[in-house]
């Protein structure tokens, strides 16, 4: 079983897939430690040392060597074993900068193999043709040349290409651009015969690096602008310094610092996974230790100083080498040039000469003053300023919801670490305390901390909540250790080791900290009574409150907005065929697919049961309507009930001012454009037309019963329960009941006067009950418009209009039309109708409206049913 693994293992290591190959080694280890194999168990541990020297984690790759070694030590008659320890170790010390080392163990897989009577191990001989090179310098082109083609021909394509790779970057070194063409020339001709992303980067990197100029350095330009996709530190470090000596020869010393700042940081990421014991000679050799030349060189071409702190190599006897390594790698001199030049040219920009101090606080002042009502909106805006003061690459404002469970109101995520957030947070939720790490390295070097991921270079997490106290009383706090009461957590990192994490910018992040506590209220606040539970959406309530303020706003700014209501359709089917459970989730998911869909700063509430309303604050009507498409595409994309039942919506659009400048007239538009999506096929949007506005049937079942007024509620719903009542009275008349009801519906709509025509099978009117309202006696009462009645009576619908016509009576002081304002309901029951309801008002005292029509119309559904019931 290890002999399985360890050739799965193989196949991924030639393909360069070294963290899967891991895998299978030590699957394959696990199997040895059942059924002990001593030659078995040196070559696993062998080729784990290559998988880790690959990764370029030399202290684990030295590890698995050394316990080859102690296996070998105990063991008799494992010759090719012994074979590859000498290659695994004569690559090592290659790597290491012990040439002369290397050779030696080189040379002892030459000799064994020679002794075997084969021919000299071609891995061996590779080493020692690479140590010679960097020992003498003198490159001999045709040999090399002829050593890689026999690589090939002996079909070792991998290796062929590797040292294409190492002869070209000797020639480049020597400025040979022709002789390192030649041989890159022949890695590309077996590319197809081998090619992983390792040898792909290493073959453009070095390709750049065989042009001149303008062409080397616009090259290297590119290929930095990936360097997230390069996985490999020693080509990286090597990138960043050359592209900083080409930005050097140009003149452009502030952007070549950035460079060797970057390459000297990338460097010592590579060092750290370097054993104590090999790190200075590692330094010293492949040309690494120019890097802190180059730093120190364009350091004092900007400063014009002639001495820069700093070591360039290391002398002496060295007593404590992490000490000397850690300030070997000292760059805040270095960083602080930087800083100080970004805050120069931020300052000529603004035309100003303060600190970064007085910067922070100009700006933050402005943020303040442009707060919008949006608390959402304005927490991103705060958290953005703190990112880009410190140049944070991630950057977040979390709380702790109701479940104890992190949840984030303003994230710019670019790197995913998510188990690290998490780490950070509960440090801080643990400790009260902020966490400041302004140089990872350093952190690291006093704190043995592994949980930080390689790829972040700063950090801050700081605890938002309330100054209540004092000092003394703080501090007297802190002293019992009582926990603070933490309402979020500001987080800030980044990838870069050039950022602006200091503890001046710590102080401002911690000063927005205190604003940010009270955003954070708010938040909770607004959640807390403006939040439906089902859809996690925000209430009818709330967002009718949230509309009237956008109302007020652009009606100052002459601004413009737009509303969308979205109805499921056939919900009531899907509560009906699958239960009320499953109508709750698909719900929920509507409402997440809507959040997922809109931008931060759209208000979307649960308007109804299965209605949705949503405000799109700067948005004309064909914004509306494109993003109205987007929300009902992504829906019946989303397959809610599977592949053939897809969940549809219909949508409506409104948009203030120009279909209406008050918030019931508009929510009442966008509804009526809802009902001609219904009415025209559902699953579709529409915006509103003025052919639409006699249009009186709504989706909204609740509109002008709820108003959010409680005086008017109540008001409605004790309406709603005398009807009810009124048609269980089964001891008085038909005709008494519908007199009574009547007289309700014209003191609730406020008309004038109003009739029942009461129809027969034929639909002829064959009674009718007339009411004047108690409290307008002297209202004139005038015919009804018989067309209007008939029209009814035919369609079998309803409808309310201001009524034009010339038979109104003349107000006897202006000489002018009394116009009346109209309302006619059909009672209408299992598809037979049986009468009408028709109401009049003089148009100067009440024009109905949606709201009154839509709750006038339920209270004849109500009333209905009497008419089906014989009197008894």
């Amino acid at each position: 079983m290890s002999f399985n693994y360890n050739n799965l293992a193989e196949m991924c290591r030639e393909r360069d897939k070294y963290k899967e190959s891991l895998d299978y080694y030590n699957k394959a280890l696990e199997t040895l430690n059942k059924s002990p194999n001593k030659y078995s168990e040196i070559i696993t541990y062998v080729n784990l040392s290559y998988v880790n020297m690959a990764l370029e984690d030399y202290k684990k790759s030295l590890r698995c060597i050394e316990k080859a070694e102690e296996i070998l030590n105990e063991s008799k008659d494992i010759g090719e074993a012994i074979q590859c320890y000498y290659n695994y170790k004569a690559m090592f010390y290659y790597k290491m900068g012990y040439f002369q080392k290397a050779m030696s163990y080189a040379q002892k897989s030459v000799d064994m193999c020679i002794s075997w009577g084969r021919e000299a191990d071609i891995e061996a001989s590779y080493i020692i043709l690479l140590c010679k090179s960097m020992l003498y310098k003198d490159l001999d082109y045709e040999r090399l040349l002829k050593f890689a083609e026999k690589l090939f021909s002996n079909r070792k394509y991998r290796l062929g290409r590797q040292a294409c790779h190492n002869f070209a970057e000797m020639f480049i070194e020597q400025n040979k651009l022709e002789e390192a063409k030649s041989f890159l020339k022949l890695s590309n001709k077996y590319s197809l015969d081998i090619n992983t992303t390792h040898l792909d980067i290493v073959y453009e990197y070095l390709s750049s690096m065989a042009c001149s100029g303008k062409e080397r350095k616009d090259k290297l330009e590119l290929l930095a602008r990936l360097d997230k996709t390069i996985e490999s530190k020693e080509i990286k470090w090597k990138l960043f310094k050359h592209l900083g000596e080409e930005l050097f020869n140009e003149g452009k010393y502030y952007e070549a610092l950035r460079q060797f700042i970057t390459s000297l940081n990338v460097l010592r990421m590579l060092v750290e996974n370097v054993p104590d014991e090999y790190k200075i000679k590692f330094l010293l050799s492949h040309n690494r230790h120019k890097v802190k030349e180059c730093l120190i060189k364009t350091a004092q071409e900007i400063t014009g100083k002639s001495t820069i702190l700093g070591i360039t190599l290391f002398g002496g006897e060295i007593k404590d080498v992490r000490k000397a390594i850690t300030e070997y790698f000292d760059y805040k001199h270095f960083n602080d040039i930087i800083r100080k030049e970004d805050i120069n040219l931020v300052m000529n920009n603004l035309g100003l000469n303060k600190s970064v101090m007085g910067s922070f606080v100009l700006e933050f002042l402005s943020k303040i003053n442009n707060f919008s009502q949006n608390t959402e909106e304005n927490i991103d805006s705060l958290i953005k300023m703190l990112a880009e003061l410190t140049q944070a690459k991630n950057s977040f404002l979390a709380i702790a919801d109701d479940d104890n469970d992190i949840v984030m109101l303003s994230e710019y995520i670019k790197n995913e670490n998510r188990a690290f957030y998490k780490y950070a947070i509960e440090q801080v939720r643990q400790t009260g305390e902020s966490m400041v790490i302004t140089d990872v390295f350093e952190y690291r070097n006093n704190i043995e901390d592994n949980i930080i991921p390689n790829d972040i270079f700063a950090v801050f997490c700081i605890p938002v909540s309330w100054s209540r106290y004092n000092h003394d009383y703080i501090e007297d706090r802190r002293k019992q250790k009582e926990p603070n009461q933490i309402n979020g957590y500001i987080y800030l990192d980044t990838d870069t080791i050039i950022n602006n994490f200091t503890q001046e910018t710590f102080k401002l992040c911690e000063s927005v900290s205190k604003i940010l506590q009270v955003l954070i209220e708010n938040y909770r606040l607004k959640k807390i009574s403006g939040i439906d539970k089902l859809t996690n959406l925000y209430t009818r309530k709330y967002f009718e409150m949230v509309l009237q303020n956008e109302i007020y706003i652009n009606s100052t700014i002459q601004g413009t907005f737009s509303l969308i209501m979205m109805d499921i359709d056939k919900f009531k089917q899907i509560n009906d065929r699958y239960g009320h459970q499953k109508g709750d989730e698909i719900l929920q998911k509507v409402a997440a697919i809507v959040l997922d869909t809109v931008r931060k700063s759209d208000v979307c509430a649960r308007y109804g049961g299965e209605e949705f309303l949503i405000l799109l604050p700067r948005t004309d009507s064909e914004g509306a309507y494109n993003l109205a498409e987007k929300i009902r595409k992504n829906i019946e994309k989303a397959r809610l009930l599977g592949y053939h039942n897809p969940i549809t919506v219909s949508l409506g659009i409104a948009t203030y001012p120009i279909h209406s400048s008050w918030m019931k007239d508009l929510i009442d538009k966008a509804d009526q454009a809802l009902y001609h999506s219904k009415e025209n096929g559902r699953n579709r949007t529409t915006i509103f037309d003025i052919n639409m506005i006699r249009t009186v049937k709504r989706v909204d079942k609740l509109a002008g019963i709820i108003s959010g007024n409680m005086v008017d509620d109540q008001r409605n719903v004790e309406t709603i329960i005398e009807m009810i009542e009124l048609q269980k009275k089964h001891n008085i008349s038909l005709d008494e009941r519908l007199n009574e009801f009547l007289g309700k519906v014209i003191e609730v709509s406020e008309a004038d006067f109003g009739y029942i025509f009461i129809l027969d099978e034929n639909k002829n009117v064959i009674e009718e009950i007339f009411r004047q309202n108690i409290n307008k006696k002297n209202i004139s009462t005038i015919e009804y418009n018989k067309h209007v009645l008939y029209k009814t009576i035919n369609s079998m619908s309803g409808e309310y209009f201001i009524d034009w016509t010339g038979n109104a009576p003349v107000d006897p002081v202006t000489g002018m039309p009394n116009w009346q304002s109209k309302m006619v309901i059909p009672f209408v029951y299992a598809d037979k109708i049986y009468a009408v309801l028709y109401l009049s008002s003089e148009l100067k005292n009440r024009e109905f409206d949606a709201n009154i029509y839509n709750f006038t119309a339920r209270l004849c559904e109500i009333i209905t049913p009497i008419f089906c019931i014989k009197n008894e």
